[in-house]
């Protein structure tokens, strides 16, 4: 899997929460990887608009990046570097305030997570979705932020 995965029932989960809804109208997300959520996401719902914010230090990033762009066009918004840069600076823009409809959780696997959620915080529509992926921390320790940002 050199461009990551994404389990059928993610799929059905993100998908069901965009589909054919009028009131989702924005996704917001930390972490594109593979592009798996985000065309999950803009494929469940053709007046959806997603913006995403990535490192981009995947070799296969750019690519990814260029075939999101390809098949949505201006549906895909990317924001390329550190998060928790980023996602305060998209903030200070009154217009992106409370505009995240859904809200994916999915970049930083440390105690970052934590920081995503509290960014997004300004962001968040007063109805959003929030999801935090991998939460469960591995033998190795790998992914012990996002399960304690909830703890």
């Amino acid at each position: 899997m050199p461009y990551g995965y994404m389990r059928l029932v993610q799929l059905h989960g993100y998908s069901r929460l965009a589909w054919k809804r009028d009131d989702v109208r924005t996704y917001c997300e930390t972490g594109v990887n593979g592009g798996h959520g985000t065309a999950a996401m803009l494929l469940a719902n053709p007046n959806l608009v997603a913006y995403s914010f990535d490192e981009g230090i995947q070799p296969y990033s750019q690519d990814v990046f260029d075939t999101l762009k390809l098949y949505f066009g201006e549906r895909f918004n990317l924001y390329v570097g550190n998060s928790h840069k980023l996602l305060p600076e998209f903030a200070t823009n009154a217009s992106h305030r409370q505009m995240c409809d859904v809200i994916l959780i999915d970049g930083d696997h440390s105690d970052g997570a934590y920081l995503d959620i509290r960014d997004f915080k300004p962001l968040a529509a007063c109805h959003a979705h929030v999801l935090l992926d991998d939460t469960l921390p591995t033998s190795f320790g790998a992914n012990a932020g996002p399960r304690n940002a909830i703890a």
